[in-house]
């Protein structure tokens, strides 16, 4: 306990002396500390962009597939007028199939269908989306507002109808129609 006594004393009279230096050293400390925070946080988020391109974006040959940048998908469905999104986990078979499907049907469909990726953040991007993550889902968005959507498991025959499915997503409004007609 005196160890400990003589050692707060001697701070003491260290910060009495000092007290330019102390606050000096404690506001450049406070600097650094946060410097390297948010470097460490902006990598984490770079280092796994990265590791998306290089694991999943590349299996995509599609020219319709777009990949969505990792952690901005609210930020382009919000800023864009009208966007169909799929999400899928990667180690989802039917990833493979839609991937296969769209290298050979991909001139049929009318425009282009985001893609992102669920791999990291799953269960938050599952909730603001209410998705299951063991599905693949295709969204349509207007003005950042869900219109339509689909799961790939709901559709009969997926090599014949999926592309048709997705041309018809963007005509939520047909659907509301047709739902009130009957």
């Amino acid at each position: 306990m005196k160890v400990f006594n003589n050692w707060l004393e001697t701070l003491k009279q260290i910060v009495r002396d000092n007290p330019k230096k102390i606050a000096i050293s404690l506001i450049i400390s406070s600097v650094v500390i946060g410097i390297l925070f948010f470097l460490v946080s902006y990598s984490r988020t770079a280092i796994r962009q990265n590791q998306i391109e290089a694991l999943v974006y590349r299996q995509v040959l599609s020219d319709k597939l777009v990949p969505l940048p990792y952690d901005k998908e609210s930020e382009k469905i919000k800023k864009t007028a009208a966007i169909s999104v799929l999400f899928v986990k990667p180690s989802n078979p039917d990833f493979q199939e839609i991937l296969r499907i769209f290298e050979k049907q991909d001139s049929e469909l009318n425009r282009s269908i985001y893609f992102y990726p669920l791999i990291y953040q799953v269960e938050k991007i599952g909730e603001k989306y209410q998705l299951n993550g063991e599905e693949a889902t295709f969204i349509f968005f207007e003005g950042g507002i869900e219109k339509n959507r689909f799961t790939y498991q709901s559709i009969d025959t997926p090599e014949k109808n999926i592309i048709p499915e997705l041309n018809r997503l963007p005509m939520w409004n047909m659907k509301v129609l047709e739902t009130t007609e009957e």
